[in-house]
């Protein structure tokens, strides 16, 4: 069962597209996000390698993502998905199995 989050803080716009461009196959750069899980106040940072982002709509500010959370309080080494926007620096996120 996926579980799933609220991204409360996260990268900027610039950290976003090198978390996407920057690194080598072994060595991702990994980006940090601010969790909050839902009906839960407790967050917490997930370090998160991000393999694929699109917009979601017209604005060069929302983006759908999918990548890798490799540590965070909860689980290690889940893929994950959301949406996040660089504008307000919140979305959502969810943790696969």
């Amino acid at each position: 069962m996926a579980t799933q989050g609220i991204i409360s803080n996260g990268p900027s716009k610039f950290d976003l597209m090198l978390g996407l461009f920057d690194g080598e196959f072994t060595n991702r750069r990994e980006i940090d996000f601010t969790i909050t899980d839902e009906g839960d106040d407790l967050a917490y940072k997930s370090r998160i390698v991000i393999n694929g982002l699109k917009r979601e709509n017209s604005d060069s500010e929302s983006w759908l993502f999918e990548g890798w959370c490799t540590a965070n309080a909860i689980r290690f080494s889940s893929k994950v998905s959301g949406h996040y926007s660089t504008k307000t620096r919140k979305g959502q996120i969810e943790y696969g199995e």
